[in-house]
């Protein structure tokens, strides 16, 4: 199955895709939304793939994962999951930055602030737990350079009022 927009030519601007599912009233939940790929028996099972198009004069097309707030409920998450195996390595995470001759793109990882005296949230970096074998490492490092300066490596605990932060 195709679902195709239409094109544009003479620098116009391609026609759009806009796939929603119906609001929920009062108590009601809105509908989900399902994209999946089937499942195989002796071969690979089908790839998902999402991705914006290539431009050559002008700026790529982002892609955005945007979970709803809630004014009294917790905030939905957003859950990356690789795949796992009984018999064989499970499925790496890999997230990228995009390359360029001048500078490639960053990495940003956040937690959102708090407002009106609450906490915000914290980042959490661990490798799993394993029962007979050894669990898994982890590795900071910054890149190389042939010619240039190589990146540094910079932890600081957070300022406060009343106490600053530390490290364990």
């Amino acid at each position: 199955v195709r679902i195709l927009s239409g094109s544009a030519t003479k620098g116009g601007t391609s026609g759009s895709i806009h796939m929603a599912t119906g609001d929920g009233k009062s108590s009601g939940s809105s509908g989900s939304i399902l994209f999946e790929t089937g499942q195989a028996g002796n071969s690979g099972t089908g790839s998902f793939k999402l991705t914006t198009g290539d431009s050559s004069n002008s700026n790529s097309g982002k892609i955005i994962f945007s979970v709803g707030s809630s004014d009294v409920g917790v905030g939905g998450d957003i859950n990356l999951n690789a795949g796992s195996s009984r018999t064989a390595t499970g499925g790496n995470i890999d997230i990228v930055s995009g390359t360029s001759t001048i500078a490639s793109g960053y990495i940003r990882l956040y937690t959102g602030s708090s407002t009106e005296g609450g906490t915000s949230g914290g980042v959490n970096l661990g490798s799993g737990s394993s029962t007979s074998g050894s669990s898994g490492n982890i590795d900071v490092s910054s890149g190389s350079s042939d010619t240039g300066s190589s990146g540094s490596i910079s932890m600081l605990a957070g300022s406060a009022l009343q106490a600053g932060g530390s490290f364990y």
